[in-house]
């Protein structure tokens, strides 16, 4: 549903801002892959300074950022990122308008195949979305809660999209992703479980903060303390 980069999704400094959202679509170009995780190595070593929970927020043309990052002793990881978004939807005689609160703006067609699910087309393909509760009286048959599920650059996203009767829209998108990772003497290398490799270094300006560059970019992490307590 988005041009969303191959998993797992890490906010960088410096990512692109341009924003491809749709009706329902998390822009995903403003988050780069922090490798496309990981050239699995010979060697095992996890350096126990980066072992723990990180987080990572940032907002930009796309919405906010959540990222969730958690890396164990036994060398796996797990990542989550969650997208929010909020606005304006316009619809009607088949065509539709979304404007964010982050002032992009973007448009499409959608066709209503029943009660319960709609299919939307735009600039980036074509997904169905289903209704969530009952249908609405309401002339727009946009209004209610939806859910999608798009595999985007192989990644499946779980969006769910609700616009209320002053046409006003929130957007939720989430994805995760898991593997192994090696990291030490500044080097770290890494596996998604969908075979995505890549390498790059790593620093600590403090026992809290993180630093991971990769060619697609840098991004600086904090520890979730609360989460070692």
């Amino acid at each position: 549903m988005s041009s969303t980069p191959p998993a797992p999704h890490l906010p960088i400094e410096g990512a692109p801002a341009g924003r491809h959202t749709l009706w329902f679509v998390v822009a995903a170009l403003a988050v780069v892959v922090l490798g496309g995780f990981g050239l699995w190595s010979r060697h095992t070593a996890i350096d126990s300074r980066v072992v723990g929970q990180w987080d990572r927020d940032m907002s930009n043309q796309s919405g906010a950022w959540q990222g969730r990052f958690a890396i164990r002793h036994d060398n796996t990881y797990q990542l989550q990122t969650v997208v929010k978004d909020y606005g304006r939807l316009i619809a009607g005689a088949g065509q539709f308008r979304m404007i964010s609160s982050t002032h992009t703006s973007a448009s499409g067609t959608y066709r209503v195949r029943d009660a319960a699910s709609l299919e939307v087309t735009s600039a980036v393909g074509k997904v169905i979305w289903k209704r969530q509760g009952t249908p609405t009286s309401s002339g727009n048959p946009m209004l209610g809660v939806w859910d999608a599920s798009p595999v985007i650059g192989g990644i499946t996203w779980h969006q769910t999209v609700s616009v209320t009767p002053d046409s006003a829209y929130t957007l939720t998108s989430v994805t995760g992703d898991s593997g192994r990772i090696v990291a030490s003497a500044g080097q770290w290398h890494m596996m998604s479980r969908g075979g995505r490799e890549s390498d790059g270094t790593y620093t600590l300006a403090t026992p809290h903060q993180l630093t991971f560059v990769a060619p697609e970019g840098r991004s600086v992490w904090r520890r979730d303390t609360a989460a070692t307590k």
